[in-house]
């Protein structure tokens, strides 16, 4: 049965490309919209939020927040990719401006034209997988766009996705599970024979996911592919066969998908 699983993933591991999560594995729309209406902003009301493209049709997803101070005075708030930060880091660089770091964030800011008519303000966010971008006009000087962006509380939409950490079946062994940054767990029909169901878990690449699977090894032995973990499941890896080849082949930030299978 080991020997089957280990194909299968083998041949995964070679044609696949790792995929970067995105923010909206973790925060829906309708989280986001109800985040946004809530937000305390002195001298600014909420006025809409918006969704731009479909994920499902593989289209590029926005997340955007409108609020004005008056007819001629407000800004916009966007969720987009986290590797869009790469994007603004250069029209950053094109307008003689540099990356600073904000609270152990990586940031830009700039003014979009000659005229200085919008600003734009570009901060990396791992925990939300977003690069949060907030566009005002007419536009903010640089300290007066930090401030307004630490008036948000990205903390409540924090606290709602990291609360997917205690949504692991309990029948999962505590050794067995991963505590890193998680981004969903969904329960699947078997798809091998002999086994009862399986779980998918997926979590972000990062160091701490790699400690936690060497926890993992140390505890149970083997490699990524058909670890037996006690009685109950087999362990395997969707991206790679074993530790070496996950840091190997995919990145920071990409997503890593785990399977457990369930024995009959």
């Amino acid at each position: 049965m080991v020997k089957r699983i280990t194909m299968s993933v083998l041949f995964f591991a070679i044609t696949s490309v790792a995929i970067g999560a995105n923010f909206t594995d973790k925060t829906l729309f309708t989280a986001f919209e109800k985040w946004a209406k809530k937000q305390a902003l002195p001298g600014y009301s909420f006025i809409q939020a918006s969704k731009e493209g479909e994920a499902e049709f593989n289209e590029t997803v926005v997340y955007n927040a409108e609020y004005r101070k008056n007819q001629k005075s407000g800004f916009k708030i966007s969720f987009n990719a986290i590797s869009d930060f790469s994007q603004y880091k250069m029209m950053a660089a094109s307008k003689n401006e540099t990356e600073f770091d904000l609270n152990g964030l990586k940031s830009v800011y700039f003014a979009m034209d000659a005229k200085h008519s919008y600003s734009m303000m570009c901060v990396q966010m791992p925990e939300l997988f977003s690069s949060i971008v907030v566009m005002a006009s007419p536009m903010l000087e640089k300290n007066a766009a930090i401030q307004l962006f630490r008036s948000f509380n990205f903390a409540e939409l924090n606290s709602g996705s990291n609360s997917q950490q205690d949504q692991w079946p309990a029948e999962i062994p505590q050794q067995a599970r991963m505590n890193a940054h998680l981004v969903k767990i969904t329960k699947e029909n078997a798809s091998t024979d002999g086994f009862a169901y399986e779980y998918h878990v997926t979590f972000v690449m990062d160091a701490k996911l790699v400690s936690e699977l060497q926890r993992i090894k140390s505890v149970y032995g083997g490699e990524l592919v058909g670890m037996r973990i006690g009685d109950s499941f087999y362990f395997v890896c969707n991206q790679a066969e074993s530790i070496d080849d996950l840091k190997q082949y995919t990145r920071t930030n990409d997503s890593v998908e785990f399977i457990y299978y369930k024995n009959q």
